[in-house]
């Protein structure tokens, strides 16, 4: 369950959900291969990342 209302409407609609993971279960781990390429989250990569949030948050 996406917990979105339901489309009751003759119109076509999408629902994007997004999740964040805490920075100490990231630190240090090494992710991508499917999307992009692999990489180490090290702290300078978290923090380049985590500038998107204040998009995400101005945007609703």
């Amino acid at each position: 369950m996406h917990g979105s209302f339901a489309n009751t409407s003759k119109d076509w609609w999408a629902t994007v959900n997004f999740g964040f993971h805490q920075r100490r279960s990231v630190l240090g781990v090494e992710a991508g291969g499917v999307h992009n390429a692999c990489a180490i989250y090290d702290a300078a990569r978290i923090r380049q990342r985590a500038r998107l949030i204040g998009y995400g948050i101005d945007a609703r």
